[in-house]
């Protein structure tokens, strides 16, 4: 069996699987449980659990164990360019918190849409979808897993494959922080104007509005055509956990219901 080795463990999060789990685990414990019914889909941030940890948290305190049985996880390219949206090959997606196997089968009949294919150099170093694991892990348990990473990609492409994936049984999860390396004032108005067109399920984003704009453009357009309501969970940017207002990265929770 394959599997993608975790590439950013001991950099964006605790390396070891102890300290990770408690980690995890304050932070989830320290956000409040929303009265959100049937969530079918949440944008979460993706940066050093120092910076965003807290925002992610917010969105997965929402989830129980057994409440899914599948998470689709989309995600951007940070990491090499890429036009369309890329599969991977291998079995299985491991954390320092244990590993979850890949629905491979779903996986090969989404590279059957012209806009997917499999390239596994895509996933190798990629941290945005690897952040996620854990705390699917720690909420949800042994759930399978088709991740993908969303380069360059019409909306409406990323809301049909999104269309034929989904289930009453699988998650959708966005991975996409917000404005990036702005000062403070600007990266709040910035933000400010992004969620306010998450909220009206606008799929028009730029990716100076967010770097995972392509896959949340498809999810917005498939929310709005499922008649869903998005709800912010939380939001807040890097200088919360000390990082320089000057360059500021913004970051949002978001449930789709």
């Amino acid at each position: 069996m394959k599997s993608r080795s975790a590439a950013v463990a001991g950099l964006f999060y605790p390396e070891d699987p102890t300290e990770l789990t408690h980690s995890v685990k304050q932070m989830l414990a320290a956000q409040p449980l929303s009265q959100i019914e049937r969530i079918q889909a949440l944008v979460v941030p993706h940066a050093g659990y120092r910076y965003s940890g807290q925002i992610a948290a917010a969105a997965y305190k929402q989830l129980t164990k057994g409440q899914f049985k599948r998470v689709l996880l989309l995600g951007p390219n940070h990491r090499i360019p890429l036009r369309g949206i890329a599969a991977p090959s291998v079995d299985a997606f491991q954390s320092p918190v244990g590993a979850l196997p890949l629905d491979t089968l779903a996986i090969k009949q989404a590279t059957q849409q012209a806009s997917v294919s499999y390239l596994d150099k895509a996933h190798q170093s990629e941290h945005c979808l690897e952040v996620q694991l854990p705390f699917v892990l720690l909420t949800l348990g042994q759930v399978t897993l088709i991740p993908l990473i969303v380069g360059n990609t019409p909306a409406i492409q990323v809301c049909e494959l999104i269309q034929s994936l989904m289930t009453p049984e699988t998650l959708l999860l966005i991975s996409t922080d917000l404005s990036h390396f702005h000062p403070l004032s600007q990266a709040n108005q910035i933000d400010q104007q992004t969620l306010d067109q998450i909220m009206a399920l606008h799929p028009t984003l730029t990716g100076e509005q967010a770097c995972g704009a392509f896959p949340l453009n498809g999810a917005l357009m498939w929310a709005k055509q499922q008649g869903l309501t998005a709800t912010l969970l939380a939001k807040g940017n890097s200088v919360d956990g000390g990082g320089d207002a000057d360059s500021v990265v913004g970051y949002a929770s978001i449930a789709l219901h």
